[in-house]
This record gives C-alpha cells, sequence and structure tokens, in this order.
C-alpha cells in the first residue's frame, strides 16, 4: 500500500492476512506456473545471452507439456 502509514498497524496487519489468505487459496496449476516463469525470465531478459534465453525457453516449455518437474526450470 502506497499510503500505509495513513492506516493503523492493526488494520494494516488485518489487511495484509486477508489478501495473503486470498492469494494462497488461488490453485497452483501448469499454465499459471507457465506464465510465472516466463515473467521471472522477463525480469531477467537483459542478463541472458541469446543461448541462455532459448536454452532457458525449451526447459519451460519442457515443463508446460509435462515433460520435467518444476524444480528443473
Amino acid at each position: 500500500m502506497a499510503t500505509a502509514k495513513e492506516f493503523a498497524p492493526e488494520h494494516l496487519h488485518s489487511k495484509y492476512l486477508s489478501i495473503l489468505m486470498e492469494g494462497l487459496r488461488m490453485i497452483a496449476t501448469v499454465k499459471k506456473n507457465t506464465n510465472v516463469l516466463q515473467h521471472i525470465m522477463g525480469y531477467f531478459k537483459q542478463r541472458l545471452t541469446p543461448d541462455e534465453k532459448k536454452e532457458l525457453m525449451e526447459i519451460i516449455g519442457d515443463y508446460h507439456r509435462g515433460l520435467i518437474p518444476l524444480i528443473v526450470p
């Protein structure tokens, strides 16, 4: 919250827990995990060589197709 200082700590704690629990109720799926992996890769895109990007995209694709477990990418 950009305006966190405007709220009492108890209110922020309650709101944070509410949003956290809402997020934890979401079911992780291969599709969602693949999307997250692609976004993470985007964060590092300027630090990866073209060969590293290609390899990572292939690994993410293999995960998406069920060929390897999530731990690999």
